[in-house]
């Protein structure tokens, strides 16, 4: 069974000759009325144990190789020595945890880079990022 998240999506799974009764649409999206901000950025940095001037990215998502987060900690190190205030929040868990802390470590970042497990609320860590990092 095919579940498309946009009607192109729906479209071409129809063109690739996915039949009808093993096709279904679920609308990617969320609900703006439940993502509303309860705070500013700099606010939710502090809440978080932040300094309001951090530059803080943000990763959500299961720690698993098609993720890529090995890619976004790579791309970490090589801009550091640039931006001293830089942060990376990883929200989310998964079996390459130890694997991507150990490669934080080796690659010296392993300081910026904030661990924060997995949270069924991820909403803090949207508020207090000043981006967000799709590395997959």
């Amino acid at each position: 069974h095919v579940i498309a998240v946009s009607p192109p999506l729906l479209d071409h799974c129809r063109a690739q000759g996915v039949r009808t009764d093993r096709l279904s649409y679920v609308p990617n999206g969320i609900e703006l009325d439940e993502w509303r901000r309860t705070r500013d950025t700099p606010d939710a940095k502090r809440a978080l144990g932040l300094k309001p001037h951090d530059t803080t990215l943000l990763i959500v998502g299961r720690l698993s190789w098609e993720k890529g987060v090995d890619r976004a900690i790579r791309a970490t190190a090589e801009i550091a020595g640039t931006l001293p205030t830089l942060r990376v929040l990883i929200v989310g868990d998964g079996p390459q945890r130890a694997e991507l802390e150990a490669l934080a470590g080796q690659l010296g970042v392993g300081d910026r880079i904030q661990w924060c497990g997995w949270s069924r609320d991820a909403r803090p860590y949207y508020e207090a990022a000043d981006a967000l990092l799709l590395p997959s």
